[in-house]
């Protein structure tokens, strides 16, 4: 385990027993989002990143959702629940897998068990062919099931606040373009790469609008409620790191702390 994995739980266990300062936002009336990137079949952890869960632990982690009595809800529910400032149920929760990695796949039927639905955010270029990521046959597998849906992560995974205006216009109407003619279904939800606060600005909420996407989704730890931002929404990252003892804390907030070290040090 990294020291900055470790300074994590450690900062965590400290706020968990009521030692620390920061506040721990409310379960009532917000909306956790779970961000998963790759799940591989192995256990083996020698080579992992923040980037993945094993197949095993994610089994897990979706029982405890089931067990515990979690409301997960899609995003278009999320963002209508936002939208309309309805009440939110208890527990509510967004499940979300970034980058397209083909071992994603083996996630449908855990997720079919539980009946959850989970949206899939891919970019374009790596549809197009890049080993270990998703096909556009396989996208279409999911683009037509009833309970998973796919959203755009750009055309090639670049910070779009580096970058010109006309390629950040590129990455965001490119991708959804390419995305709805070849699933044949709207693209409304966008996960911007990288997602922190240093990845993205008002001039990327404007074109992400102009484009016609209904949100967007950062990296920035919390939750999100009422008074949220639909074009920054909040999420949750999900790793190797989060077992069965860290994963109830971070479904309880207390990881929410680490969006306040993110706005200072502009982390992606």
């Amino acid at each position: 385990m990294t020291k900055k994995l470790i300074l994590k739980k450690w900062i965590a266990q400290r706020v968990r027993h009521g030692k620390g300062l920061l506040p721990i936002a409310p379960e009532q009336n917000t909306i956790r989002v779970l961000m998963y990137h790759s799940i591989p079949a192995t256990d083996d952890l020698q080579d992992a990143g923040q980037m993945t869960t094993p197949f095993e632990l994610f089994k897990r982690q979706m029982a405890y959702l089931s067990e515990h009595r979690f409301n997960v809800i899609s995003c278009r529910t999320m963002t209508d629940l936002l939208a309309n400032k309805q009440p939110i149920p208890l527990r509510s929760v967004v499940i979300t897998f970034d980058d397209g990695f083909r071992n994603n796949l083996s996630t449908l039927p855990v997720l079919e068990e539980y009946g959850f639905p989970a949206m899939f955010f891919l970019s374009t270029h790596a549809l197009d062919g890049e080993a270990d990521y998703l096909s556009w046959s396989e996208a279409e597998r999911l683009a037509h099931s009833s309970r998973f849906s796919i959203g755009s992560h750009s055309v090639s995974h670049r910070n779009l606040k580096r970058l010109d205006e006309p390629d950040v216009r590129d990455e965001i109407f490119v991708s959804k373009q390419k995305l709805e003619e070849r699933l044949q279904e709207p693209i409304e939800y966008f996960a911007i790469p990288f997602g922190s606060y240093g990845a993205f600005d008002g001039r990327t909420r404007r074109l992400l609008q102009s484009a016609g996407f209904v949100a967007a989704f950062s990296t920035i730890a919390g939750v999100n409620s009422h008074r949220s931002d639909l074009f920054a929404l909040r999420r949750t990252r999900i790793s190797w790191f989060d077992d069965m003892t860290t994963f109830p804390d971070q479904l309880s907030g207390y990881y929410d702390w680490y969006r306040w070290w993110q706005k200072m040090s502009k982390s992606l």
